[in-house]
């Protein structure tokens, strides 16, 4: 508000509360998906050594079959 109308006057401290509790509910569902579908796979090459690595894994399959990815 202060970028966009700085020379109105301030927002109530009780709007300014009530918008943080908006932009981070928002933020929280956003990332929700990520939360639910992601997972670890470990991958062991033939020299001994292993790499953990994150992915998604979509209730309609991994990548680069899952539509939910598109979406």
């Amino acid at each position: 508000m202060a970028i966009v109308r700085p020379l109105k006057h301030r927002m109530s401290r009780r709007k300014a509360l009530l918008a943080l509790l908006a932009i981070w509910m928002a933020s929280g569902l956003l990332a929700l998906p990520c939360l639910l579908y992601s997972t670890t796979r470990t991958r062991r090459y033939s020299n001994g050594q292993s790499s953990v690595f994150c992915m998604m894994q979509w209730p309609d399959g991994a990548y680069p079959t899952s539509t939910s990815e598109h979406v």
